[in-house]
């Protein structure tokens, strides 16, 4: 019988932290565990000359060097018209182009399907598969207490993430001197080093950030755990989430989650009930100035959010066999 031929991964190298890298990494983790041979590459030349290839957005512009024996599916985590807006306009257009050339797309939301099928209107197939809960946070077994607030954010230090218009929010919100509170920022600063220097500078300028924002740097994934279990709020400034699985994260642990629409970021909460979406990340730092002034609306969130379990029961390896189960036989 003749050996199925492999799925080629063509991904970034293993190093920096994201949530594309880590969703890449734990779904063909979860493909092996179902029998379906992957092959790992960082390079086109690396790829074999017949199978499948799933490519990575991040290396999109190296799609012209794939071998043409291979079959072509677009692993969707961002696209230039999704950041900033572009929904008619000349990225699109370009991003239109340059997707032409794949034989199908794999989505990690239904708001990045919706995306593709009509706001750029490509024709090829478009497969869905969610990513999974990370597996060691669990929700804790009594309700966490509401004071002092000790919020979480998890996002590399890039302007997408909006991290330094919310801390300019906080500089600017008029918190009281001697009210207790917390924010942790844990994500990298080697993406956009000028931008992260300028939200660490603000942080060592400004006595109340200074006082009460701390930035832990890249924390490894098996690390996480521990600061979703000490938060008691979630913030998320992101001007554009294809899927959000630090958002995800926040929901599993039973945080709320105080999120700026954009994508599927505020799709993870119910409004007023496990948090609040924000129109701007000046809005989401007063959002979070109002629960530290009166921790009772975050008692009133804690309780709402222990009960909302969206996505109780999913695995990565029900997220492989979903994606499976869309893709036609050969």
């Amino acid at each position: 019988m003749k050996a199925p031929l492999p799925w080629a991964f063509l991904i970034p190298p293993a190093g920096m932290l994201s949530g594309g890298n880590l969703y890449n990494e734990r779904l063909i983790a979860a493909l092996q565990e179902a029998g379906v041979p992957v092959l790992r590459c960082a390079d086109p030349a690396q790829l074999p000359a017949a199978g499948t290839c799933w490519a990575d957005t991040l290396l999109l512009d190296r799609a012209v060097e794939i071998p043409p024996g291979l079959a072509r599916i677009l692993l969707v985590h961002h696209l230039d018209s999704l950041w900033p807006p572009d929904p008619g306009g000349q990225s699109a257009a370009r991003d239109r182009r340059r997707l032409a050339g794949f034989d199908a797309l794999l989505a990690t939301s239904s708001f990045t399907a919706e995306y593709l099928r009509t706001g750029l209107q490509l024709p090829q197939p478009v497969y869905t598969a969610e990513p999974a809960p990370h597996p060691g946070i669990r929700m804790p077994e009594t309700l966490r207490a509401a004071a002092p607030v000790s919020a979480l954010m998890a996002a590399n230090l890039i302007e997408r993430k909006g991290i330094l218009p919310l801390l300019e929010g906080l500089a600017a919100a008029g918190i009281p001197p001697g009210l207790p509170w917390r924010l942790t920022l844990c994500g990298s600063d080697g993406h956009e080093p000028a931008y992260a220097e300028a939200c660490l500078r603000l942080i060592r300028s400004h006595p109340a950030l200074r006082a009460h924002v701390r930035w832990i740097g890249s924390v490894p994934p098996g690390q996480l755990p521990d600061y979703y279990h000490e938060a008691n709020v979630f913030l998320s400034a992101a001007g554009m989430e294809t899927f959000g699985m630090a958002l995800q994260d926040a929901v599993q642990a039973g945080l709320p989650v105080l999120a700026v629409e954009g994508g599927f970021a505020a799709r993870h909460l119910a409004e007023g009930i496990t948090g609040h979406a924000a129109d701007s990340p000046a809005q989401l730092a007063r959002l979070l100035a109002e629960l530290i002034r009166h921790p009772a609306r975050l008692e009133a969130l804690l309780r709402g959010a222990a009960q909302h379990r969206p996505w109780a029961g999913h695995t990565w390896q029900s997220a492989a066999q979903r994606l499976l189960s869309q893709i036609p036989p050969v």
